[in-house]
Parts: structure tokens; sequence; C-alpha cells
């Protein structure tokens, strides 16, 4: 599966960047990755129907205000692939070096996702959900990174003749998902699944391959 997704980012990723800085910051929506793998358990947007309803369900209960969760995953730890960072293909005879400073910026925020914003029917709207639930699932939650890591890596590269390379953004996250509810009044006025991903690290991956194995292909 990893290898089929290398393949993608080559695919699409065939632009040289003549330059001897490349500065990255790291996206943060893990919605747009590449691919995400968890170590067990899926995202909520894998979720099949019987898994939404069974996951809802299961946070139901009968207090008169706030929030109720049924955590399915909880600190699951994941890595994934982001974006392709540079990459170079060498149809020569010859090798080709190629340096390279990539320095790249990340913010440690924790990204929130749900299957419904929650915006019309919870009082106090979209920032009261994600805050609330966060609290019933154990999440450290805040909106705004409190941290601002800048990593810089010198990568130099030999390209060999008739290959190609990329190097590409990786790293870990960690996956907190499940189902809700919204009690006010002891009435039942929403229910839904809440998603909570950490990031944890990126970093810079070389990749390279021959391109007779895309003649193959």
């Amino acid at each position: 599966m990893r290898r089929k997704l290398i393949i993608i980012l080559y695919s699409i990723a065939f632009l040289f960047i003549p330059l001897s800085l490349v500065e990255i910051r790291a996206e943060e929506n893990y919605e747009s990755y590449v691919d995400l793998i968890m170590s067990s358990g899926k995202l909520i947007r894998d979720f099949t129907e019987e898994e939404y309803y069974e996951a809802v369900r299961g946070s139901e209960t009968n207090v008169l205000f706030g929030f109720e969760v049924n955590p399915i995953n909880s600190g699951v730890k994941a890595s994934y692939i982001s974006n392709t960072i540079v990459s170079f293909n060498n149809s020569g005879e010859t090798e080709i070096k190629i340096s390279r400073d990539i320095d790249i910026e990340t913010n440690n925020v924790v990204t929130f996702s749900s299957t419904i914003s929650g915006e019309a029917s919870v009082s106090g709207g979209n920032k009261l959900l994600k805050e609330q639930i966060a609290i019933k699932a154990s999440v450290s939650y805040s909106e705004k990174s409190e941290e601002s890591v800048k990593m810089r890596t010198k990568m130099d590269v030999v390209v060999e003749p008739n290959s190609s390379m990329i190097i590409y953004l990786t790293g870990s996250l960690t996956v907190f998902n499940g189902g809700y509810s919204y009690y006010f009044s002891g009435r039942l006025l929403e229910q839904g699944l809440y998603e909570y991903v950490i990031l944890n690290s990126q970093y810079s991956k070389l990749e390279k391959v021959s391109n007779d194995y895309w003649r193959k292909k």
C-alpha cells in the first residue's frame, strides 16, 4: 500500500525546483494528506453506516445538559504522507548531484472534524462543540498552536542515470474519534461523529527509483 502511494507522488510531482533552499510550512489539515495509516481502527470518513449508528447510539444517555461521547479510537498512533517537496528525473547517462537545505515549520495544533458542524443547534456554536467534546473524550484541545517547531535538514542526493527521486513530507499523528450526543433540558438535540487529530512530527524523506520501473508499469 505505501509503495503504491509513493508511485502516486512520483506520477504527479516531476517538477524540478531550482533552489538551494526549500521552505515548507507544513500542512496541518490531515484531511488533505495523500495518505494516513492508523495502527488500528479508522478515520470517521471511513466509517460504514452501521459503524456510524453504533458509535452514536453508544453516546446516548439520560443527562439534562451537555455532551456525552462514545470513544471508538482513543490515542491511536498513525503515520502519513503529506506532499512532495522536491522531485527530479535524470534521463541522462551520467549521475547528477543535488543539494537542498529544507526548512520545515510545524505548528503542533489539534485538528477537529465532525460529521455535522453543530453551529445551528449547539448554544455557543462550533467552538463549544470542539471544546466540550474534547473534555469528554480526554483530548487536550486548542485551536492555536502553543509551539512552532522549525527544523532544517540538508540533503545531498546523487540521482543515478536513468532514475528519478522525490523528497516528500511524512510524520506521525495521534487520532481520537467516536460518537457524541448533545442534550439540552433533557432533550436530545444533536448527534454525530467527532474526530481530533494531533500532529506529532513532520520530516522529509527521500525515495529513488529506476526509470525502467515505470516502463514496466
